[in-house]
């Protein structure tokens, strides 16, 4: 009976009754290809290698740790050959932007071994699995706070298994933090630090309170100043208020009599002139004009804004000149809401009055 070799790993099979005197340099043959598929490496380098599917060959898929090496021009698939079954670490060291696919050739599935990193497979002889399909987190419960979860020395970690965060530890951040999108407060938030706001950003507080501490009654720093202060300090201002600059009130309507604050211009009342030539315009609006003025036998006019007086913005009701010292009778010729004409028989110096609004 001929000698035959094991379908996975090509392990020499005497038969029996042959290689008599020699069986030990078949012996160490087999152990040899044992120790190599115990504890052997290959490289394998895909620099240059044309896109498309490889077979491996024996001395390539015999060791258990496969390193593929080189930069990628193209996505390759590595096959082992049909019915060879076994499990490999398989590492992919490779550059270039393609993948790396690891298989049988049976195709009944294929696994991409992802760049930079090590994948643990498994193959029946048809279809090539990750080894690690199925297995959880050793701590799948826990929470990630600020200690690491990891793993013990015979389980994994895979990312569908990651524990969920924490959501009532409560951190001590150290460093500067920078958030790139928006966060959102939903609850109460303590300073107990200084924190900068940079120029320019706002607080928009329309949908909930904004609360500081209320400063002592006298405070005067910039610190902010809550509602509770304000009010607070808003009866001592009032009591000891002493106003700067020019300070405006709107002025009351003549006749007022009451504690609201008077203006200049209520204090000082109506427009007047209380010369020997001038005016007094009362609250009711009425104007009443009056002067000492030279006019001639033939008639002279004067104006009243050029002798003391104003003109009448609307009417000029009467107008009455009489004799002045010595003077003879005088009368008033015309008037207007700016002039009056009078005539003095002996063109002397008269008196005279205007009325009018």
């Amino acid at each position: 009976m001929a000698d035959s070799y094991s379908p996975n790993k090509a392990l020499g099979l005497q038969a029996t009754g042959s290689n008599n005197d020699t069986w030990g340099v078949d012996l160490n043959s087999s152990l040899t290809t044992i120790d190599t598929a115990l504890g052997g490496s290959v490289q394998v380098i895909v620099t240059g290698v044309a896109a498309g599917a490889y077979t491996l060959a024996l001395a390539q898929y015999q060791p258990p740790n496969i390193e593929f090496e080189g930069t990628l021009s193209g996505n390759l698939t590595y096959l082992v050959p049909g019915g060879v079954g076994g499990i490999w670490s398989v590492w992919n060291n490779t550059s270039g932007s393609y993948t790396l696919t690891f298989a049988s050739a049976n195709l009944g599935s294929t696994v991409v071994i992802p760049q930079g990193q090590r994948a643990l497979v498994i193959c029946d002889g048809t279809y090539m699995m990750s080894a690690q399909t199925g297995v959880v987190s050793a701590n799948p419960i826990a929470q990630v706070g600020t200690t690491a979860v990891n793993g013990t020395l015979g389980t994994f970690m895979t990312s569908d298994s990651a524990p969920a965060i924490n959501q009532g530890m409560s951190p001590t951040w150290t460093g500067t933090h920078t958030f790139d999108g928006q966060v959102n407060l939903v609850g109460p938030v303590a300073l107990d630090g200084n924190m900068t706001v940079n120029l320019g950003t706002i607080i928009n507080a329309s949908e909930a309170d904004v609360l500081v501490a209320t400063q002592s009654l006298g405070d005067n720093s910039t610190h902010p100043a809550t509602t509770a202060f304000v009010q607070a300090a808003i009866p001592g201002i009032l009591a000891n208020a002493a106003l700067t600059g020019t300070p405006t009130t709107p002025t009351a309507a003549a006749g007022t009599n009451n504690t609201q604050v008077a203006s200049t211009a209520f204090a000082v009342g109506p427009a007047k002139n209380l010369a020997a030539n001038g005016y007094s315009e009362l609250p009711s609006g009425l104007i009443i004009q009056w002067g000492i003025n030279s006019f001639s036998s033939g008639g002279s006019a004067i104006t009243f804004s050029a002798v003391g007086g104003i003109a009448f913005p609307n009417n000029c009701f009467m107008a009455l000149a009489n004799a002045y010292g010595s003077a003879a009778t005088a009368y008033v010729v015309s008037k207007s809401t700016t002039t009056l004409t009078a005539v003095n028989g002996i063109s002397s110096t008269n008196s005279w009055i205007a009325v009018g609004n």
